[in-house]
């Protein structure tokens, strides 16, 4: 079987320009936390869009070295990462019912998104590291 056709997927060169982007994202984050920049709800949820697509596009490139256990291993990040997702969304009315709705775990789409990139990286890493 051709890793070739099964998923297609940025080329490894890519990361570094997505990295790039991510760390001027920050780089805003820290300047209007400083209070240099002035529209805080555009510019936040601008930082937060351009976070997620990074990172999604950070998942969906290849690695120096792509072969099947890989794709495998990116299979089983992405099912677990869906599976997190799935049960925060399930358990979060819940909590909330029990702390009164003073507890939440995600308090919006793109902070529950966030949550699961940084779990799929976790995941992803973690089980490459023990192949």
């Amino acid at each position: 079987m051709n890793v070739e056709n099964e998923l297609r997927l940025f080329p490894y060169q890519y990361k570094k320009y997505f990295i790039i982007v991510m760390a001027i994202a920050f780089i805003i984050v820290i300047f209007d936390g400083f209070g240099v920049l002035t529209d805080h709800d555009f510019l936040g949820q601008i930082v937060m869009n351009v976070l997620l697509v990074c990172l999604l596009a950070l998942s969906l490139s290849r690695d120096k070295e792509e072969d099947e256990l890989t794709m495998k291993l990116r299979l089983k990040a992405i099912a677990s990462t869906f599976i997190l997702g799935v049960s925060l969304v399930i358990v979060d009315p819940y909590i909330n019912l029990l702390f009164d709705g003073d507890f939440r775990i995600t308090k919006e789409a793109d902070g529950l998104l966030l949550t699961m990139m940084i779990y799929y990286f976790f995941i992803f890493y973690s089980l490459k590291k023990r192949r």
